[in-house]
């Protein structure tokens, strides 16, 4: 056979190849850093600054099945330090803040099924190596099954104490400013059934008080700036279906406005930065009527 035609049967085969791995989003083009594996099938992920450097670029997983908290500081892919002390059991949510108002985002707020909130901390002691649970926030009765909640600074006071929670069944968001048991805001309709809401600075006004949805059955991220019910921006296509969304500031830029998803089916965890001084590719500005919004 020449070798003119082995060579295009071989780029052929190369062009094939990257454009499985484009379509399932998993191309370098696609994602800014890929790290794993890492956690299991069945763990809850959140994002934070669990080693209190200044940065909430930390990955951590509550794994049910053995109640234990895994923690991976700077999302390297390697376990740091886990505990089976803590929050957590089967069916609860977990949000990232600085409850405490103590400049930190290593604080767990847990939403359970029954609606009640606690909330606690977690203290690294990088001398030894482990890793302590102490819980001195009162807790709270907000929210009704079936919500799904995150964590930011909402009320625009410099800390990201506030609750919020998407509420599927009316596509309402229901704010809780403080975190007192108190709806102080609400807005939408916004987003649908079966989002995955999140929360970050994704405009860079350093206020954390921006949501966000994954939209796993189109693969686009939908981005609400300062949670008034309007879709700002849009961005797609990234990730797949299944994957659980989390945000933080993977690039370590000072602002928490990267995305990021934990694949269960491969226990890969991808990450995408965003400069908010410009729109990463396929992100689009302006709202998606009688789609997104009402």
């Amino acid at each position: 056979m020449p070798k003119t035609c082995i060579f295009r049967r071989i780029l052929r085969a190369e062009l094939f190849f990257a454009a499985i791995l484009i379509f399932s989003g998993t191309a370098l083009g696609q994602s800014d850093r890929v790290e794993g594996p890492w956690g299991e099938r069945g763990d809850v992920p959140v994002a934070g600054d669990f080693d209190r450097d200044g940065f909430p670029d930390d990955i951590a997983v509550f794994r049910p099945s053995q109640n234990n908290w895994l923690f991976d500081f700077d999302a390297d892919g390697d376990t740091d330090v886990s505990t089976r002390m803590g929050p957590g059991d089967e069916g609860d949510m977990f949000v990232v803040g600085d409850f405490d108002e103590d400049g930190y985002v290593d604080d767990v707020g847990v939403f359970m099924p029954s609606r009640r909130w606690y909330f606690g901390t977690f203290s690294y002691n990088s001398a030894t190596g482990t890793m302590a649970w102490s819980s001195p926030f009162p807790s709270i009765n907000w929210g009704l099954r079936g919500d799904l909640p995150v964590a930011g600074d909402f009320d625009g006071d410099g800390y990201r104490d506030d609750l919020g929670v998407f509420r599927p069944s009316n596509r309402i968001w229901y704010f809780d400013y403080n975190s007192d048991g108190s709806t102080d805001l609400r807005s939408g309709p916004w987003a649908i059934r079966g989002d995955l809401p999140i929360a970050g600075d994704f405009n860079g006004d350093i206020e954390c008080g921006d949501v966000g949805v994954f939209r796993s059955s189109d693969r686009t991220w939908y981005f609400d700036y300062d949670s008034n019910g309007d879709t700002d921006r849009r961005f797609s296509p990234w990730a797949l279906n299944g994957d659980l969304p989390i945000s933080g500031d993977f690039d370590r830029d000072g602002f928490s406005d990267d995305i990021g998803v934990f694949r269960p089916s491969t226990r890969t965890w991808y990450f995408k930065y965003s400069d908010v001084t410009w729109s990463p590719p396929g992100m689009t500005g302006g709202p998606t009527p009688g789609y997104v919004n009402a």
